[in-house]
């Protein structure tokens, strides 16, 4: 099997965590941001995460390939139950996060910037939801204290566990926003919140951007 991603999409990192949990084998490949003829040919459009299987196909939709591979050896560890209330907590951080994301991300090395061209086709594009980067990096403090806030939210509305024998379909949803999050220097992680991503992180095998946050 074949995975395409990017490393800072929440959506690819939900593809990677069902490879870690399961410990399948997989060639991990990072598209270059601006490669919009790989998954065209696979796929048909551009998009990630892509999942090429054994038998050549390829599969798109994050969550429909979090099934299949979990399926795999009929043993399935994720349970499909989510939570509304942490769909909800995912939607109103969404800004927050976008905000506080995209121009840090773009300032670490991610791989699907490795070029030039990569690299500014993502700012062209992220700086159309958020405005310009510079700006978001200067005002990113009402941001930053939204996102302080609702991490003390989430300690009181969600069970945090990152050792339960089967994950639910929440931590596959919630873990990698709270990723994505780690890249950005001055979050008032809780406790609770930090051991569930550093654990939850190491048992899916998927690394979080807490050393190189700026």
């Amino acid at each position: 099997m074949k995975l395409y991603y990017y490393e800072h999409c929440p959506f690819s990192t939900k593809a990677r965590m069902a490879l870690g949990l399961k410990q399948l084998d997989a060639t991990l490949q990072v598209l270059l941001y601006d490669d919009a003829a790989t998954p065209e040919r696979l796929v048909g459009k551009k998009t990630v995460p892509i999942l090429v299987k054994d038998d050549g196909t390829a599969m798109t939709e994050s969550l429909a390939i979090v099934h299949y591979l979990d399926h795999l050896d009929d043993r399935p560890m994720i349970e499909q139950a989510h939570s509304q209330a942490v769909t909800a907590w995912i939607e109103s951080a969404l800004p927050s996060f976008q905000q506080l994301g995209y121009p840090r991300w773009a300032q670490i090395g991610l791989k699907e910037m490795g070029s030039r061209e990569a690299h500014a086709l993502f700012v062209e594009k992220k700086s159309q939801i958020i405005g310009d980067f510079n700006a978001a990096l200067s005002n990113s403090q009402q941001a930053i204290e939204d996102i302080n806030h609702r991490l003390t939210l989430l300690v009181e509305m969600y069970g945090l566990d990152p050792v339960r024998p089967q994950l639910l379909l929440d931590d596959f949803n919630l873990f990698p926003i709270l990723r994505g999050l780690s890249v950005t220097a001055g979050l008032e992680w809780p406790d609770s919140v930090r051991r569930y991503v550093d654990e939850l992180s190491a048992r899916v095998q998927v690394e979080t951007f807490f050393s190189r946050a700026c």
